[in-house]
């Protein structure tokens, strides 16, 4: 028999960092707009995916539906799609309200029927979690659309379109923004009440012991600055707390520190692409957090398979 190979006393055959297995560690996954003109497949795609990932829970920043509905059997359709695909999760999920969730006051009561209020909080480890309705309250599609096409008779056709064809009106929407050279908050406000302000800063002052908070929202209410919009007396109820914001609405991946802290605008998760660039991806948000903090990955949707291989089907699993 040959030698045995022993190595030298004291060597080892790994590194002298520590195991990442903190006790208090955890991770969530975050999914970012499914709708806006849905593509086919791509949001059942990361429902597969994340049941291979096992995420402790996955949350969304919002646009789970087409909406721009006020007819409840429509409506009642478009949720049921959307809960049969939700029910596919191995694990909870946490539901964000978008503008096409929040289109109207139908929409508004039907969400608070299925789901309760848009604006909410919960702890998981210590860790503070705030959810914000950035449709409050809901601004009306027409009030929208006449905005962007003042010709007469052209925003009720607009309308229409989104109802038959919203792939098709959101790519013209974008474009006509474009064109005009329109602001953000001049198109689709923001609204954040004065009454869901002051309950973000009842909740902060009763978690002040939170190590960590996540905040979620469908628009990126910070760049916002029109008149209804009260984000920024939440940012300085935030003020010396360690938090991480997320939004999504813009259907472009982007990323911004402001005063320290990581300010995060998601791509997409199905929703149609609006521009051109390295920001329009189909994506999973994957954040893991420690002691040390928040830490936050991309997972490209066309970048996972599971066990059986690359071979084509959804996220490699059994079809």
């Amino acid at each position: 028999m040959g030698q045995v190979y022993r190595p030298p006393s004291g060597a080892t055959p790994s590194t002298a960092k520590p195991f990442l297995d903190a006790a208090d560690g955890f991770r969530f996954a975050i999914v970012s707009d499914r709708t806006g003109g849905a593509r086919p497949g791509v949001f059942e795609r990361a429902i597969d995916e994340l049941n291979l990932l096992r995420p402790e829970f996955v949350i969304s920043v919002g646009d789970l539906v087409e909406g721009y509905r006020k007819d409840p059997a429509v409506l009642a359709g478009q949720w049921r799609e959307f809960d049969d695909m939700i029910a596919r999760l191995d694990m909870r999920f946490f539901r964000v309200a978008g503008n096409h969730d929040l289109s109207n006051d139908a929409m508004l009561a039907d969400w608070r029927k299925r789901a309760g209020n848009p604006y909410y909080s919960f702890v998981y480890k210590g860790v503070l979690f705030l959810v914000f309705d950035t449709d409050d309250p809901p601004v009306s599609s027409r009030d929208i659309l006449s905005r962007l096409f003042p010709e007469p008779g052209k925003a009720a056709e607009m309308e229409q379109l989104l109802e038959s064809d919203p792939r098709r009106a959101d790519a013209l929407v974008s474009a006509q923004i474009e064109k005009l050279k329109m602001p953000a908050d001049e198109v689709i406000p923001a609204g954040i009440s004065e009454k869901q302000a002051n309950w973000a800063r009842q909740t902060l002052a009763a978690h002040r012991d939170a190590r960590w908070t996540m905040i979620f929202m469908h628009k990126p209410a910070w760049l916002y600055r029109n008149d209804g919009n009260h984000f920024p007396t939440i940012q300085s109820a935030l003020a010396g707390r360690r938090y991480t914001v997320f939004a999504g609405h813009e259907h472009y991946y982007q990323h911004e520190v402001i005063d320290g802290h990581d300010y995060f605008r998601l791509g997409t998760t199905g929703g149609e692409w609006m521009r051109k660039g390295p920001g329009s991806v189909d994506h999973i948000a994957w954040v893991t957090v420690d002691k040390s903090g928040a830490h936050v990955a991309n997972i490209r949707v066309d970048g996972v398979f599971g066990a059986g291989g690359p071979s084509g089907d959804v996220a490699g699993t059994q079809q």
